[in-house]
């Protein structure tokens, strides 16, 4: 029995012996580089591979790194102080992160403390967690820090965080607000199905990730969203919490055997329209398989401007039968984008994981396929990984050039880090980081096609209006260039017939990608041009006489125009005188103008009448009237081709009135009842008037 307990205890010495050792760990959540060192102080100084310096400086937003470690028993005497302090200095600044040892007869009392400008903490032995808010190299920070675990076999780490306290990413509230501006994230949460292994505490970094999201975002696009309970019972309350109260469904829900693909879209604008597509193939070996993969379609409208985006999650896996149904991935976006029949003049925007990056022998078949918008990359990460920084980014949000082209635009990896609630320690809330897309696209009224009737010598103007100065204008007439006509505006200045035409404006516009070459993208920069041709109006002319004249004949006054006539006594229109001749009985000037619609001409010549005696006689040279009395048809013969013949009842009252073309013109009275009439005929020399006897 005495050598079963020796053996037991040995045993448990080793374990204790292996295990006996705690770190100092650093994370640091800001864009300031540390440089570090650590000191070894106390009542007694430990020799060499009794601790250890682990790290001397630190990058920029680099993840938990282990500082120092020191053995917990071994080089811990008993009844011995053992001070290790951390300096991490940025600027003209160094923060203390200490560690105290009280050597025990086996292994060691453990108290933690932070110093820094102007500060000193106490030390702290009770597990929990601790803080500073200063300003360190110029950065407002907090410096949380706590002990993980408990230390009963002496193992105890601490671990520090350097957290910037300002927003983890910022977008201006003027986007917000502008309909053609839009920032779309696309953020793969990883979220996976029971028996996946992965991240964990999805519930509660589904209900903690919403809170760190820009308030002026418009639009989000998850990926492995797979289970559906942290989504559902904590993604889609918090995200409705932060103003995103528009959703779609889960893509290709209730799918076997996992139910879903883990895409939905996310808007704080309203959400008009919806659909999916579930991609065909994936590699059989691939772990892929299990989730219904595809992609999720959003009609968003902001403020009456219409976004179009898609959001997918693609194959994951590298080997052959992954990369080809990743291939055929790439042409299944683009025929169910093609699917929705989107006009050419509103922005389509792709988002999501597409596991694609520059560098992949795929790429290019990405880009033929899709065709893509790729802008300049932001941020201090050119990765959407966590955990490295290797110009390798597999989650994109691009616009699509076969639609409406932006006016600018970029792309950033925002790094979202949190040091909070279930967040400590884990820092990061996904594997992933999120990507937003920011578009500025152009404001284009489309002007509805006229057709206007206008009047020689009157002036015309057209216009398109958009908002960017960069736009390019040209104008054609019946599909022919206008020369020099290359603004907004066209005018038209004393129109003529010749003008008669249709008028179309085309505008352009370039966007043009800034060099991208660092991320490994080819052929950069780039530059997507693009066009749209308006029918703006068809013109046409009322072929009104702008200047007619009046001649007289006796006492009846003929108006060169056949039509559109109103005459005028002493500048006062007579009513119902609009006939081309006009018989006047009342001395005075007389004119006529002429109108149509909006078209009115120049007034006539002045004719000035007076009454003169008329010879009325029967007999007048080179004017015949017969037969006379007459059944209907009567014959009259005048040696003139211009002369205006006219019936008369037996009071005098006109019947009718006709102009000759003809020297020999017969009539027809047979309509009239039987009677005596009289007919008159002028020409230009005299007047002949005679009775007739209709039977």
């Amino acid at each position: 029995m005495k050598t079963t307990l020796h053996c037991i205890f040995f045993m448990a010495s080793i374990v204790v012996a292996n295990a006996q050792s705690s770190s100092i760990y650093l994370q640091n959540n800001t864009e300031l580089e540390f440089e570090i060192w650590t000191e070894q102080t106390g009542t007694h100084t430990m020799s060499s591979g009794e601790w250890t310096e682990k790290a001397i400086e630190m990058s920029v937003w680099e993840m938990k790194k282990e500082i120092m470690e020191t053995n917990r028993n071994s080089g811990v005497h008993n009844n011995e102080t053992f001070y290790f302090n951390v300096f991490v200095a940025s600027g003209p600044d160094t923060l203390q992160l200490q560690m105290r040892l009280k050597g025990e007869f086996v292994g060691s009392e453990m108290d933690y403390s932070l110093a820094g400008p102007g500060f000193d903490h106490p030390w702290y032995d009770d597990g929990g967690s601790h803080e500073e808010s200063l300003t360190f190299n110029g950065v407002p920070v907090r410096v949380k820090y706590k002990p993980d675990g408990n230390d009963l076999v002496w193992t105890r780490n601490i671990v520090f965080a350097v957290h910037d306290t300002r927003p983890n990413y910022t977008i201006d509230s003027t986007d917000y607000y502008n309909p053609n501006i839009i920032n779309v994230l696309s953020y793969n949460v990883q979220f996976l199905p029971f028996g996946v292994s992965g991240m964990g505490q999805a519930a509660e970094r589904a209900g903690e990730i919403p809170k760190y999201i820009s308030p002026w975002q418009d639009v989000v696009i998850v990926q492995e969203a797979f289970d559906d309970g942290p989504r559902n019972n904590n993604l889609v309350p918090a995200m409705a919490a932060q103003g995103f109260v528009y959703k779609t469904d889960i893509v290709n829900n209730n799918q076997f055997p996992i139910w879903n693909g883990g895409v939905q879209i996310y808007s704080r604008w309203p959400i008009e329209f919806e659909d999916e597509y579930d991609y065909k193939s994936c590699d059989n070996n691939a772990g892929d398989c299990l989730a219904a993969k595809g992609v999720m379609y959003a009609r968003i409208n902001k403020m009456g401007k219409k976004y179009h985006v898609f959001g997918t999650h693609m194959e994951a896996g590298g080997n052959a039968n992954d990369l080809a149904a990743k291939k055929e991935q790439f042409g299944e976006q683009r025929d169910f984008i093609a699917k929705q029949q989107i006009p050419a003049d509103e922005a389509v925007i792709l988002g999501g994981d597409m596991n694609t990056d520059a560098s992949s022998i795929q790429y290019q078949d990405l880009l033929d396929s899709l065709n893509p918008i790729i802008t300049e990359h932001r941020g201090w990460f050119a990765s959407t990984a966590v955990d490295r920084d290797t110009l390798n980014i597999i989650d994109h949000v691009w616009s699509i050039r076969e639609h409406l082209v932006p006016l600018e635009g970029w792309t950033k990896v925002w790094i979202l880090r949190a040091i909070d609630g279930d967040l400590w320690d884990i820092f990061d809330p996904s594997d992933h980081l999120p990507v937003n897309g920011r578009f500025v696209y152009p404001m284009i009224d489309t002007p509805s096609m006229q057709s206007p009737n206008l009047c020689l010598s009157d002036s015309f103007s057209m216009q398109v209006s958009a908002t960017d100065s960069a736009f390019s204008y040209q104008w054609y007439k019946n599909d022919t260039l206008i020369v020099g006509a290359t603004d907004s505006i066209y005018v038209v200045t004393g129109a003529t017939v010749a003008d008669t035409g249709d008028y179309k404006c085309v505008i352009a516009h370039e966007f043009i990608v800034p060099d991208t070459s660092y991320l490994a993208h080819p052929n950069w920069p780039d530059t997507a041009r693009q066009q749209f041709s308006f029918d703006m109006v068809s013109i046409s002319f009322t072929e009104l006489e702008m200047n007619p004249t009046v001649t007289q004949q006796g006492d009846t006054l003929l108006s060169s125009s056949p039509t559109s006539n109103q005459w005028y006594l002493d500048g006062q229109a007579i009513t119902g005188a609009t006939d081309s001749m006009l018989v006047v009985s009342q001395d005075g000037n007389y004119t006529v103008l002429l109108s149509e619609g909006n078209c009115t001409s120049d007034t006539s010549n002045i004719v000035n009448y007076t009454q003169i005696s008329v010879v009325y006689t029967e007999t007048v040279s080179g004017i015949d009237v017969y037969p006379n009395p007459t059944t209907g048809l009567l014959n009259v013969n005048c040696k003139e081709t211009n002369a205006i013949i006219q019936i008369l009842n037996i009071n005098g009252q006109r019947l009718e009135q006709f102009q000759t073309t003809e020297k020999q013109s017969t009539l027809n009275l047979s309509a009239y009842p039987k009677g005596v009439y009289f007919i008159q005929v002028l020409t230009t020399k005299e007047k002949y008037s005679s009775k007739i006897i209709l039977r």
